[in-house]
């Protein structure tokens, strides 16, 4: 069994689903508004910025998320560099097409994902064979990593 490295935590705000206009009360009705504001510059800095935290976690409270850690997601190691950009191609045809909605985009974009396919079953097929010689009489090799 293999090493799963611990995910790594960070925080964050759903800023998209602010209500401005809440947002906007809340602030105004805040001692920054309705009292005197502090005196000199960094206490006002000082002043703003607690107001406005305790505002922003009334209206948009911090939220927990988990990534992988670190080696967590590490992608199709396998693929060759043409079979990647051949990926980034086919993907900005894509885009293109979806934008546009013709037909002849659709049928470049249809072309480049044929085209990308077999470059990435070739690519992984040759990294699986690849595994195979190294591990020579190791079958335990060949299965794990």
């Amino acid at each position: 069994m293999r090493h799963k490295p611990p995910p790594t935590r960070y925080t964050y705000r759903d800023i998209k689903k602010i209500d401005i206009a809440d947002f906007e009360n809340r602030l105004r009705s805040s001692d920054l508004f309705i009292t005197d504001p502090a005196g000199s510059p960094y206490s006002y800095l000082a002043q703003f910025e607690t107001t406005v935290t305790t505002v922003l976690n009334q209206v948009a409270p911090l939220k927990v998320g988990h990534r992988p850690g670190p080696g967590g997601r590490r992608g199709a190691r396998w693929l060759d560099p043409e079979a990647i950009t051949a990926k980034q191609h086919r993907r900005r045809l894509e885009r293109r097409w979806k934008k546009t909605g013709s037909e002849p985009d659709r049928v470049a974009y249809r072309d480049a994902c044929r085209h990308t396919n077999k470059l990435i079953n070739a690519s992984r097929n040759r990294h699986r064979c690849q595994r195979i010689i190294d591990a020579e009489k190791n079958a335990r090799q060949v299965v794990e990593r």
